[in-house]
């Protein structure tokens, strides 16, 4: 992982053309600017410090992506300085239009994916083809697909992060056999997140305003709520028991559905940017140094699980699995007071985990070799069964950038170039690879 822990060769000559070089922590390496400025547009660096892509948290001298004045829009990077013209810039937005970091969404025999600043694509589960694209203007999480239809927003256009900004997104409802929109609702703010669906509804947390709750029959807006404490959320909502869970910047939410107040709030947890995960007891939040426990009934804090690296991802169902960055492990935490069970470490920095009957999937980026990784562990022996390889087809050498997900002995993946990859687990093989933006989909040809 470069971003938190990378540096500036303070030793380096000086002048117009040199070559910059940082220090990788985690491969203890140095590393060029071009490897520097690949990492400052993926994931780890950006997109995952903030959960969306347009803004960070000021972790570790990441600045936001709408930082600085509207007046910055260099089109190069140049010194540390001037990151935030960079970010400002429209081939800033096009380096990461094309990322992959929703997690891919198997419903069927297709597989659904969208891009950061892009596209809804529907793949072929065992070929890779495209099948059809939904064309709007990317989000950072995954789709949901409950019966026939896929439901996802997006930023609003731009070809600037500050047009963007300036902008509202759209929520959408798409046919998922066809690629047809069934409706399409402008909402205030981006709803970037994961929406939710309950009963007749579907609610989307939306960046710079707050939740909106809509009529899945036709879009129709029913409400909106937002928060006194801000509205900058970073993850997919939650919805149980009649209340909506959510988190920003400054902590975790509860939403009352019948009444539309919070009732109530916590206390300041630092680097809640992963996705909520729930058992029947706790509402687990990703904070800088740990797993939180969080009471339902109130949102106090029942315990903190520790980890020695920054946790990336939640799953729960005996144990409360994470995988952390710097260092690379997944650990595992007792559910009843969050000490360690047991840790195992894994290569490569994690975009995400998956936990499927008893098996955890861990897609990490090696950024030494450019290549992909899908460690496959065994939750019942406590330990890494197998740990898959496989070339990253992106120039730049950017990582991975989504989650795993998991289907009839197939891992699918997709990366911060635009690629799609189908990992058969029991050959350890990639299946298939496929990169959607440029192919064509089988309805048009």
């Amino acid at each position: 992982m470069l971003a938190p822990v990378c540096r500036e060769w303070r030793d380096r000559p000086s002048g117009v053309g040199v070559t910059v070089f940082f220090w990788n922590t985690q491969s203890q390496g140095f590393i060029s600017d071009r490897h520097y400025v690949a990492c400052m547009a993926t994931r780890r660096s950006f997109l995952r410090r903030s959960g969306v892509a347009v803004a960070t948290i000021g972790v570790a001298g990441c600045s936001s992506v709408f930082g600085g004045s509207e007046n910055e829009t260099t089109d190069t990077p140049t010194e540390t300085g001037t990151e935030t013209s960079w970010r400002n810039s429209e081939s800033y937005i096009a380096s990461i239009r094309r990322n992959i970091q929703g997690r891919p969404v198997v419903a069927g025999d297709l597989v659904y994916v969208v891009e950061t600043h892009g596209d809804l694509y529907a793949l072929d589960r065992e070929s890779g083809s495209v099948e059809w694209r939904f064309e709007m203007d990317g989000t950072v999480q995954a789709p949901t697909v409950t019966g026939d239809v896929v439901y996802t927003g997006d930023y609003g256009p731009g070809a600037t992060s500050n047009e963007i900004r300036e902008s509202n997104g759209t929520a959408y409802a798409v046919d998922r056999h066809s690629g047809e929109a069934i409706w399409e609702t402008d909402v205030s703010g981006m709803p970037l997140n994961t929406p939710v669906v309950r009963d007749d509804v579907v609610h989307y947390a939306a960046l710079d305003d707050g939740v909106h709750t809509l009529a899945t029959e036709d879009g129709a807006q029913n409400w909106s709520h937002t928060f006194d404490q801000g509205s900058l959320f970073i993850t997919e909502p939650v919805v149980m028991d009649g209340a909506l869970f959510a988190t920003n910047r400054r902590g975790v939410f509860a939403l009352d559905l019948a009444a539309q107040e919070t009732y109530w709030t916590s206390d300041p947890i630092e680097y809640t940017n992963d996705p909520l995960a729930t058992d029947s007891d706790w509402l687990y939040v990703a904070a800088t140094t740990g797993v939180k426990a969080l009471s339902f009934d109130t949102g106090d804090v029942e315990w903190t699980g520790e980890s020695n690296g920054t946790p990336q991802d939640i799953a729960v169902a005996d144990r409360v699995y994470t995988c952390t960055s710097n260092p690379s492990e997944v650990v595992a935490f007792d559910p009843a007071m969050g000490s360690k069970a047991w840790g195992e470490s894994i290569t490569g920095d994690p975009a995400g985990l998956l936990l499927d009957d008893g098996t955890l999937y861990v897609a990490t980026y090696d950024y030494t070799f450019n290549t992909g990784r899908l460690h496959v562990l065994d939750t019942e022996e406590e330990t890494l069964a197998s740990e898959i390889s496989f070339t990253v087809e992106s120039e730049g050498e950017l990582e991975m950038g989504s989650p795993p997900a998991v289907e009839d002995g197939l891992c699918y993946v997709g990366d911060a170039a635009g690629n799609v990859y189908a990992i058969d687990i029991d050959d350890e093989s990639v299946h298939w690879q496929t990169t959607p933006h440029e192919a064509t989909p089988t309805g048009d040809s």
